[in-house]
């Protein structure tokens, strides 16, 4: 940091989002967090007039021998989020418009009612957790006004794709393209036999899928009803 400050005396204030990932190339290691900063001692090293307010926050993951950190400009400036963790702290993001929500360990429900107060302008979501959803507690339908399109990843849990498909958990009454496993949206909706009606899938335009698959005469009738398909490479 000093460095970029001495080459640029004239910055008078410095946004920024930096991660840190260590990780341990033996697979036996564990790392001891106290070994580690604390969000307080992180936040601390940028006290300073240029960089304004900060917020940082230190994830777990499932790996013991790695170790994650954000720290990031408060207000957030950038229209773009990447590498947002369940552990991010309730600010709010009112520029981001992008997310990137990606995880090893386990979500419970609360987290995508959390995503929509902080990023309340949010259009477009890509999320990654091949970890099951933690609890089953009832909780109010979280509806993300603004969402147009969702990506999920083809690695990423069922549970999870239920959250955000079914209008049970989650009403996106503006959601245009959505991609996604079509072996997973199969099983989802047993066979595209299950009402429509319960799902986010009315308003789709764009259904782009990851995999090569055989059209059933259910899922013929959802083209029909408006939604176009696509397949990409899996990634």
């Amino acid at each position: 940091m000093e460095m970029i400050f001495n080459n640029h005396r004239r910055l008078k204030r410095f946004c920024f989002s930096i991660y840190t990932y260590i990780c341990q190339s033996d697979e036996h290691f564990i790392i001891d967090p106290s070994n580690y900063p604390s969000n307080d001692s992180i936040e601390k090293s940028f006290v300073g007039k240029e960089f304004g307010e900060v917020r940082s926050y230190i994830h777990p993951t499932s790996l013991k021998r790695v170790f994650q950190s954000h720290v990031y400009s408060i207000p957030f400036p950038f229209i773009s989020f990447t590498r947002l963790t369940c552990s991010f702290s309730n600010d709010l993001f009112t520029n981001v418009r992008i997310l990137v929500l990606t995880d090893d360990i386990r979500w419970n429900c609360e987290l995508f009612a959390k995503v929509n107060r902080c990023f309340p302008r949010l259009e477009t979501l890509m999320i990654c957790n091949n970890s099951a959803k933690e609890g089953d507690e009832s909780m109010s339908v979280v509806t993300f006004d603004r969402l147009i399109i969702l990506r999920i990843s083809t690695s990423t849990h069922i549970d999870h794709i239920e959250q955000l498909l079914s209008k049970q958990y989650i009403c996106l009454p503006r959601i245009h393209e959505l991609t996604v496993s079509y072996e997973q949206l199969n099983q989802l909706t047993n066979g595209f036999t299950k009402d429509r009606t319960q799902f986010n899938c009315l308003q789709v335009e764009k259904l782009i899928v990851y995999e090569d698959f055989v059209r059933s005469e259910y899922f013929l009738l959802e083209v029909k009803n408006g939604i176009r398909s696509q397949r990409i490479n899996k990634k």
